[in-house]
């Protein structure tokens, strides 16, 4: 048998420090961690500060591009069906300036019940009375189905003694109609036949399109169809109708060109922080009255950026410097102004050719905001 072997001592270390051979650490300081952690938090919110930005920028895109092919396709409807087709806006009940989604609709129609009505005018007031309170009950049911609206045309007689007027209730909302354009031609207290010219209606089986999350039309930054209302008073059925041919018919073919302006509903001026859509024309001026709430100015040269006056009074000799160093949310003093900082997210602005039905998508031009859209410049 071999004698066993005798122990080996460990080895001795200089001042008993046994760890300075043994190599490298299995495990990391709490200082060490709290710094990895700090990083990765930083650039963990750097990381989602872009991909908000990337995927609202997306929203909007894909927004715009879903309300163009839905114009489109009601246009192709109406070629493919030998019938006008068209798409109705559907404003929010909350909010009548801005636009969530939209939906397919059909052909006008008339209607009438057989019986007869009169106009009694006073002056240049012409109001509508009912022989047979039925009748009044069936214009009360074509309001509530949404057929029946201010700005309805109604025909008076038939053949070559008709007469065409438009009508509004008044008191708004009431059940009481009067003529809006003229005073009644005819003779005044006389029954007559009557037609109405009831708006279209949406297509049976036809659910409403919805834009992407937090994605609206913007009503106030757009340019509309005269007869729609002016902007902030829009009234009746927003509805664009193409005709077989495939152009707009109706009243808004009159309006040459249409544009739709998409943005974040927070950018919308109708919410509290809202933003107009500014160029060049709304450069700071020095020495100017600006007002409280309604003046918003951009710097020169442009940087993204948008300034609302939060306190009135005359700007000063020149550009405050902190117009290109400020951060949305805060102040600058200029003279006897006071700028809140704005930074706008993208827009985008979907167009309609009355003329010829076309349907565009463009980017807004800093220094013409509708320049790319009349223009087809950079058009998608």
């Amino acid at each position: 048998m071999k004698p066993n072997p005798k122990p080996v001592a460990p080895p001795r270390f200089p001042g008993g420090n046994r760890s300075a051979t043994l190599g490298p650490r299995a495990s990391f300081t709490l200082l060490e961690l709290l710094v990895s952690l700090g990083i990765i938090l930083i650039l963990a919110t750097l990381t989602m500060r872009l991909l908000n930005a990337t995927l609202n920028s997306d929203r909007i895109r894909n927004g715009a591009r879903e309300f163009q092919t839905f114009l489109a396709g009601a246009r192709d409807r109406a070629v493919y069906a030998g019938q006008p087709r068209g798409v109705r806006l559907i404003q929010d009940p909350l909010d009548r300036s801005a636009v969530h989604s939209f939906v397919y609709i059909g052909a006008p129609s008339t209607f009438t019940d057989g019986t007869q009505i009169t106009v009694n005018t006073v002056g240049t007031v012409s109001t509508i009375t009912f022989s047979n309170p039925q009748t009044a009950n069936n214009w009360t049911t074509l309001v509530n189905r949404g057929l029946l609206t201010d700005g309805a045309y109604i025909t008076f007689g038939t053949g070559s003694a008709a007469l065409t007027y438009t009508m509004a209730r008044n008191p708004a909302g009431s059940a009481t109609w009067q003529l809006t354009t003229t005073a009644y031609g005819a003779t005044a207290g006389t029954p007559t036949s009557y037609s109405l010219q009831l708006l279209p209606s949406p297509i049976p089986g036809e659910e409403p399109r919805t834009l992407p999350q937090n994605i609206v039309i913007d009503l106030d930054n757009s340019i509309l169809p005269p007869t729609w209302g002016a902007p902030g008073a829009l009234t009746g059925s927003l509805d664009v109708l193409f005709s077989p041919n495939g152009t707009v018919t109706g009243t808004v073919a009159a309006a040459g060109r249409i544009h739709f302006v998409l943005s974040e509903y927070a950018d919308a001026p109708v919410t509290t922080s809202g933003v107009p859509l500014l160029d060049s024309t709304n450069t700071w001026q020095a020495t100017t009255n600006y007002t409280a709430q309604s003046s918003w100015v951009v710097p020169n040269p442009q940087n993204d950026l948008a300034f609302q006056c939060i306190a009135g009074g005359q700007s000063g000799g020149a550009q405050p410097t902190q117009f290109f160093t400020a951060t949305p949310g805060s102040t600058v003093t200029d003279g006897g102004v006071t700028w809140q900082c704005y930074n706008p997210k993208p827009r985008l602005i979907v167009s309609l050719a009355t003329s010829s039905g076309r349907v565009t998508t463009s980017p807004v031009y800093p220094f013409d905001k509708f320049r790319y859209a009349e223009i087809g410049e950079v058009t998608q």
